[in-house]
């Protein structure tokens, strides 16, 4: 009995080991597929590694083989031009200089001309450059997010255009004796192009353009788009995309969808006034600067300027948008000059070039001539990228007050987006010091109530308000207008209707 238990407590504990040896193995076995997949996956891990390095490098080869062929064609085109502009005298000089009598000639003046010119060229781009950078050190200093900015040189909105365009205009408008600029805010010229209406289905007025009447800013909002390309912009052999003689509207890859915001196509407009004649209707001249030229038909940019003019509230105004002459018939575009401009190569990049444009206006560039930037010399689709990335860069420093008028300059010599000049010449060369308005919508509108504001007239002062007094001071009362030209706005919206001037100030609130 005693031996039968013995072996009975043997054979348990040779069970219990066998169990345990067969758990030990089990747990080794475990462990061993958990590193072989661990090893798999580390092997998967570098070997995807070196697939994306080689396509870095391949694409990276690629890239500079693309360069390398571009410059050779540069360098091609140079010497052919270097070539043809090669003086004969200079040729006999090359093959036998001891038959030539007299003194030698001096150098080649179109080959000085061009080493002079690339010279200061290269002045403005240490310029940009040193000027850009240090902006946006400034703006990493001191972060302002109360700004707009644009987000994608594609498919300005526009607001974009329109804000763009304010930050320098603020600025320059500003200066003592500084030039001067009519503008409005975005929401007057959209009610200018007819999509404002009040409850009785009337459109209502615009509120008058301020620093009338000098040359009046445009930015024309063109809602269609027409397919047909513009023309060649020097690209190198097989490098143009506008050789097609027929493309489909444009697409952002980036955004298929596209941008509700967006519009079709914006050309810079400046209007200004080469007769004044308050009764027959003064005369009006306009500069349309279109990046894009057939886009849209000449007619139908004469017919939304012409509109513009006779309701944005212009002319027989002061420099608050006041009325001080009266006006028996309305302006009349008697001329449209559309000048020879850069043209835009990017698709849907006609924003920036409107922004530029009226930048350019503003500071008094010298205008290029050209329809391509460089005076004419073809450009790389890589330069073109670099340049367009570069003006949204320096338009979103200024939209954020980081952006100075000098490093602007700069930009536009440097890119030749204007008749090349002088940097040592004191009297064109802007200011470093003077630094861009930040620039958002409200802060436009609070400027533009600024400048149009009118002190409400006393006994000494007579008023220049065709209403009466006592209904502007009704109207304030009821309404809660902060100020005096408000409530005569009001007042011509409802053609002198108090009680219906009050119920527009009311609704709007």
């Amino acid at each position: 009995m005693k031996e039968r238990k013995a072996k009975d407590a043997e054979e348990a504990i040779r069970r219990e080991e066998q169990k345990k040896a067969a758990e030990g193995m089990l747990k080794k076995q475990q462990e061993a597929k958990v590193a072989e997949e661990a090893a798999k996956r580390q092997k998967k891990i570098k070997a995807a590694a070196e697939m994306a390095k080689k396509k870095k490098e391949a694409k990276a080869a690629a890239a500079a083989k693309q360069e390398e062929e571009i410059m050779r064609f540069f360098q091609a085109q140079q010497q052919q031009e270097q070539q043809e502009q090669l003086d004969p005298l200079d040729e006999a000089l090359l093959g036998e200089r001891n038959e030539v009598p007299g003194p030698l000639p001096t150098a080649n003046p179109f080959a000085s001309q061009r080493m002079m010119e690339e010279a200061r060229r290269d002045r403005w781009m240490f310029a940009w450059q040193g000027g850009v950078d240090r902006n946006e050190r400034r703006r990493k200093r001191d972060p302002n997010t109360n700004c707009h900015q644009i987000e994608s040189w594609r498919n300005l909105t526009h607001d974009d255009v329109h804000l763009g365009i304010a930050t320098v205009w603020n600025t320059i408008t500003s200066q003592p004796n500084g030039r001067q600029f009519a503008f409005n805010d975005a929401e007057q010229y959209h009610m200018v192009r007819g999509s404002f209406v009040d409850a009785q289905g009337r459109r209502e007025k615009c509120m008058a353009a301020v620093n009338g009447p000098n040359d009046l800013l445009i930015p024309m909002v063109m809602d269609g788009y027409n397919q047909s390309p513009p023309n060649s912009a020097g690209f190198p052999p097989g490098q143009d995309p506008n050789n097609d003689k027929e493309r489909p509207p444009p697409v952002d890859q980036d955004n298929p969808e596209g941008d509700k915001g967006a519009v079709g196509h914006t050309v810079f407009v400046v209007a200004q006034r080469v007769v004044e004649d308050p009764v027959r209707g003064d005369q009006i001249r306009a500069i349309v600067m279109d990046s894009r030229p057939g886009a849209e038909s000449n007619q139908r940019i004469k017919d939304n300027i012409g509109k513009t003019i006779r309701r944005i509230g212009w002319l027989g105004m002061d420099k608050n948008g006041r009325q001080v002459e009266n006006r028996d018939s309305p302006p009349e575009l008697v001329d449209v000059q559309i000048p020879q401009v850069p043209h835009q190569i990017s698709e849907n990049s006609c924003g920036i070039h409107a922004i530029l444009h009226a930048w350019a206006y503003m500071l008094g560039l010298p205008a290029l001539d050209s329809n391509t930037r460089l005076n004419g010399q073809p450009y790389s689709p890589e330069e073109e990228s670099r340049f367009i990335n570069d003006a949204l860069r320096m338009i979103n420093l200024a939209l954020a007050g980081h952006m100075d008028l000098h490093t602007i300059q700069a930009f536009f010599n440097y890119y030749g987006f204007c008749q090349l000049q002088d940097p040592d010449d004191k009297s064109v060369v802007q200011p470093e010091t003077t630094f861009t308005t930040t620039m958002n919508g409200k802060i436009l509108m609070e400027i533009m109530e600024e400048r149009r504001a009118i002190a409400q007239p006393t006994a000494s002062e007579p008023t220049e308000s065709r209403f009466p007094e006592c209904d502007i001071m009704k109207l304030k009362d009821e309404v809660k207008v902060v100020n005096y030209s408000g409530a005569v706005h009001l007042l011509e919206s409802a053609d002198g209707d108090v009680d219906m001037a009050i119920n527009l100030g009311l609704n709007k609130n």
